[in-house]
């Protein structure tokens, strides 16, 4: 026995373990060593060895090609992705892969795909095989965008759930929502743990934060993705946003924070949500450098994204003030409702500040804002609050809503009372009815603005306003439709479905769309290129996101943005500031732009106290100016390598040309193409992709090999396709008795004769699998050529190699066993590799769990109930020995070394 025959049923070389005759049948228990499993047959369907055909070898050496190519240097989701990434985003793929830390945050700009960013990086860990479990927490009004784009660019679908599906769920098992779906997109608030809620017992706070919070942060997950993640940094460690940022940075391995303005201004925010991504190294900003925050954070400025010719893929961009001069005598209720609320503003803020009574003060900051944006803003403020001074409730229509914020408007509204107010208050609103029935100066500059720009280019151009609360969006869209232009407005009060339709409608018939800061997350308006900014935000970050809205990758049109003002008012002072001063300094320091600095310096910035200050000692509204740029300015030059230290290295375009440009699809589709022909099948030419005829009589019909050749009735195949997996999976090994052929082909080099052969060494541990291939030369004469053994391959597994099979033979056990050892040789340095490999594994996997195990403890910890507490603190001590336990296991490894092909090769 032990001796080897062909099992045509199995298509591969079995050795005989044992033979029996029963009434008369004889029957062999055989072992088939591509599937490492005993199997019983009849004597008579075992044959001798086959010859191998061109088309055969060529298949396995092109299987070998998809193995090492799988195992080391390909990025797969680049090549298989219905568009090409642009350089920039392939650089972050790289970095996740490649980086180490699988917990990053993507800080590029507005405009720059994060996104598609998080689409590859999706794509490429689960062809890897390393994620499956993936959780993607967005606002509200992005849960739709994100499931679209991801279905577009990359088939992959993912489940919506809401707050009302959470309602909906069975309370026993919270936890089957999020364990039927292994794919699953939800809202920041729709998770975030609820503190405290206006009537709700501690029982009802409890039973909510169960099917929201616990039950989605206690299942695992492979991979989150957290966008607009600035979200999470918090106030203080206690914010509910925060704890859920906790919760979820425990709850994955692989995570990803996604931010255009990460830092907005704010150390101590800024190094919260880096500890998310390692809490061990980002405790306080005191002690945080750039050092330690390169390997975590990756940023690409717009001005340095390329495209992969080296064109810049912006357009310029063309920032203007707009100081609204309201000087005539038609806008004096106008100016006289910004003067009384303003004095209002002033003399009870500091009161309201000495008695410590915040929410008054927090009122009196709200007011100010409204007032300067429009009469009808602050209109509807003074009504919610004689509301609640009269002790009426609360009106909970669309018409009482002032802006997205409207949880924490409530409280404001609902604060404390000082005395006078509800007479004063009155007085204010007699003067904003009277202001709403005059002249507005704001809308008048506006719609003369717009007049001006359609003179000048076209008629049916589109513009994007923005402002920041609802009853001023309402008036702009009245007064809009009454001037004759086609109007959509977009809040983050609309659902997903609202949202879409509203996009659509902006694009293909409007003329105009009105957008809060909220409704505004996430749009891709590059068909639109004037932005306005009809009120402007105190934190000017929050207008370089609006901007962003339209300076985008595929704008064809230089981005003008308009930034109105009131003239001879402290905002305006302050703006002209924030929006002249500062950017030509920056500029002359080399800095793209004031959010540049403002993100990325260290500078932690007051807004509010800022312009308040301004606004209580006008007299002195040039010193703490000049003072707050001095500050600024000082901060942005001794920390200008902060900067530096988020921002990328301009990525190598001719690396990421030829890495886009990877034959891999090709070597997939001859790959299926030689094994079909080798077996007896048919390929068929179409006008897209081809017909593959299995030789099972399966078929695929119009196959492409890259999603972007994909017509509309061709179908993808990729690496991951079930039969191209199976043709990988399964390709034969040789054996011994096995028929050598000798392969004569013009190609290979003048006066090459010897053995080739392709090994595949692989290290199996008790959960993963790791493989290498070592091409193997022997001329003639005993010679080892490492090179020429590479080239060879290389030239099999061209699409336009030519070769002819002329001769074969035996292959004997002694030639077998001796080929196996010189390609033992040739593969210990390759061992020895995958042996570190494995290790470095190993250890990283005990550190991040150790880690894991520590900042898990402190939470614990905080659990106020000893009984709880020491039930938590034990599981998560078994849970760590498990963990430690299967790395034990891990570390017993098995080596393994195959051949996919052994042929006599000559030069003609």
């Amino acid at each position: 026995m032990n001796t080897w025959r062909y099992l045509p049923s199995c298509s591969q070389m079995v050795r005989i373990l044992d033979c029996q005759t029963v009434f008369d049948q004889k029957t062999c228990q055989v072992w088939l060593p591509n599937e490492e499993r005993v199997i019983t047959v009849r004597e008579e369907e075992l044959g001798d060895a086959r010859v191998l055909s061109l088309a055969e070898i060529r298949y396995r050496a092109l299987v070998g090609r998809i193995i090492q190519a799988l195992n080391q240097d390909v990025l797969l989701a680049p090549l298989e992705g219905q568009i090409e990434p642009m350089p920039h985003q392939f650089a972050v793929l790289e970095r996740v892969i490649y980086g180490g830390q699988g917990r990053l945050l993507l800080a590029d700009e507005v405009g720059l795909g994060k996104t598609i960013e998080a689409g590859l990086v999706i794509r490429e860990l689960k062809l890897r095989g390393l994620i499956q479990r993936i959780l993607i927490v967005t606002p509200k009004g992005l849960m739709q965008q994100w499931k679209s784009e991801l279905w577009l660019h990359f088939d992959e679908v993912f489940q919506l759930i809401t707050g009302e599906d959470m309602k909906r769920v069975d309370g026993v098992q919270p936890e089957r929502l999020w364990l039927d779906h292994n794919q699953v997109i939800v809202s920041h608030d729709s998770i975030k743990p609820l503190a405290k809620r206006a009537g709700w017992e501690a029982r009802q706070i409890a039973e909510y934060n169960r099917r929201h919070f616990d039950a989605i942060t206690h299942v695992p997950w492979d991979l989150i993705i957290v966008d607009e993640a600035h979200r999470l940094g918090g106030s203080t460690d206690y914010v509910a946003r925060f704890r859920l940022g906790q919760a979820l940075a425990m709850a994955s391995p692989y995570l990803l924070l996604l931010s255009a303005t990460p830092h907005q201004g704010k150390s101590d925010q800024f190094v919260r949500l880096l500890s998310l991504l390692d809490a061990e190294r980002f405790i306080d900003a005191d002690h945080m450098t750039p050092e330690d925050v390169r390997p975590y954070v990756i940023r690409t400025a717009k001005r340095q994204a390329l495209s992969l010719d080296g064109t810049p893929l912006f357009k310029p961009r063309i920032v203007e003030l707009v100081l609204v001069d309201w000087s005539e005598p038609q806008y004096q209720a106008q100016r006289a409702l910004y003067e009384a609320v303003t004095d209002y503003v002033r003399h009870r803020y500091q009161k309201a500040l000495r008695a410590k009574q915040f929410s008054q003060a927090f009122l009196l900051i709200l007011m100010q804002r409204l007032v300067t944006s429009s009469p009808a803003a602050i209109l509807r403020a003074i009504e919610r609050r004689l509301q609640v001074l009269d002790g009426q409730e609360e009106q909970e229509d669309e018409h009482s809503v002032i802006s997205e914020d409207d949880e924490e408007n409530k409280e404001i509204m609902a604060g404390s009372v000082i005395g006078g107010e509800r007479q004063h208050l009155l007085s204010l609103k007699d003067l904003a009815l009277v202001a709403l029935n005059h002249a507005d100066a704001r809308l008048d500059r506006l719609l003369r603005l717009m007049d001006e720009l359609r003179q000048k280019e076209t008629s049916d151009m589109k513009f994007l306003i923005f402002t920041e609360f609802l009853p001023t969006q309402a008036m702009l869209a009245k007064m809009l439709k009454e001037a004759g232009y086609r109007v959509s407005i977009l809040n983050g009060q609309m659902s997903l479905e609202e949202r879409l339709a509203v996009q659509e409608e902006f694009r293909d018939a409007s003329q105009i769309l009105i957008s809060t800061d909220a409704g505004g997350e996430g749009l891709n308006l590059q068909f639109a290129h004037v932005v306005i900014n009809y009120d402007l935000p105190w934190n000017p970050m929050k207008i370089e996101q609006r901007i962003g809205r339209v300076d985008r990758i595929g704008q064809t049109h230089d981005v003008w943005a308009f930034n109105f003002v009131l003239q001879d008012t402290v905002e305006s002072r302050v703006h002209q500031v924030l929006l002249e001063k500062l950017q030509r300094i920056l500029e002359e320091m080399g800095i793209d732009k004031l959010g540049d600095v403002l993100d990325s310096s260290g500078t932690d910035i007051n807004y509010p106290h800022l312009f308040m200050e301004s606004l209580m000692n006008p007299e002195r509204t040039e010193q703490y100016l000049r003072e707050f740029v001095e500050s600024v300015e000082t901060q942005a030059k001794s920390s200008r390598h902060q900067i530096d230290a988020i921002s990328a290295s301009p990525p190598d375009l001719k690396k990421v040309s030829q890495a886009l440009r990877h034959p891999f699809p090709e070597w997939v589709q001859l790959m299926t193409e030689q094994y079909v022909m080798a077996r007896g099948g048919m390929i068929e030419p179409r006008l897209f992709g081809i017909d593959i005829h299995f030789p099972d009589g399966e078929v695929i019909s119009q196959a492409v090999f890259r999603k972007r050749d994909r017509a509309v009735h061709a179908h993808y195949v990729g690496i991951h396709h079930p039969r191209i997996a199976q043709l990988i999976d399964q390709v034969p090994w040789v054996t011994p008795g096995e028929m050598v052929v000798t392969l004569i082909s013009p190609q290979f080099p003048q006066g090459l004769q010897g053995l080739w052969s392709l090994w595949k060494l692989t290290l199996t541990t008790s959960e993963q699998k790791r493989s290498r291939l070592i091409p193997l030369f022997i001329s003639h004469d005993g010679k080892r050529f490492r090179t020429t053994a590479q080239k060879i391959w290389e030239q099999l597994c061209q699409i336009e190699f030519q070769g002819q099979i002329t001769a074969h033979r035996v292959l004997s056990d002694e030639e077998f066993h001796r080929l196996r050892q010189a390609a033992e040789e040739e593969g210990r340095s390759s061992y020895q590799d995958l042996i570190a490999s494995h290790q470095m594994f190993l250890q990283g996997e005990r550190d991040k769990a150790i880690k894991a195990y520590r900042i898990r403890v402190q939470m614990a910890e905080h659990v106020g109930l000893p009984e709880v507490r020491e039930f938590r603190l034990k599981r998560l001590r078994q849970e760590l020995d498990k963990r430690q336990a299967q790395l034990d296991q891990m570390q017993k490894t098995i080596a393994q070394i195959t051949p996919l092909l052994i042929v006599e090769v000559k030069n003609l």
